[in-house]
């Protein structure tokens, strides 16, 4: 899983937003932060092809999940949300319920 952060320089959101991303890698494994600044050739890209109106733009595995900050309760429920529909991705034959 990878959320990519699309920010400016002087991202206020973005430096709080740090730590708690720094605290959600330590949670999740194999959770990879990457940051494109939006004055990248790159960021440009991303904020068009997404419609970012306001920064920090965040996209949860290249979908875009928020633009303006995002709540630790918000990114964990994303997290949780991406998990799970990958896990259900994984499975080769749905469960069944055993009454």
């Amino acid at each position: 899983m990878k959320i990519t952060m699309i920010i400016p320089g002087d991202c206020a959101h973005c430096t709080v937003l740090g730590p708690t991303l720094e605290k959600l890698q330590k949670e999740f494994d194999g959770l990879k932060v990457e940051y494109i600044d939006m004055a990248t050739e790159k960021g440009q890209r991303l904020i068009q092809k997404h419609g970012i109106m306001a920064s920090p733009g965040i996209l949860v595995d290249g979908k875009l999940f928020a633009s303006g900050g995002a709540t630790e309760a918000d990114l964990r429920k994303e997290i949780h949300k991406s998990l799970i529909s990958k896990n259900a991705k994984n499975l080769k034959k749905p469960l069944q319920n055993s009454l």
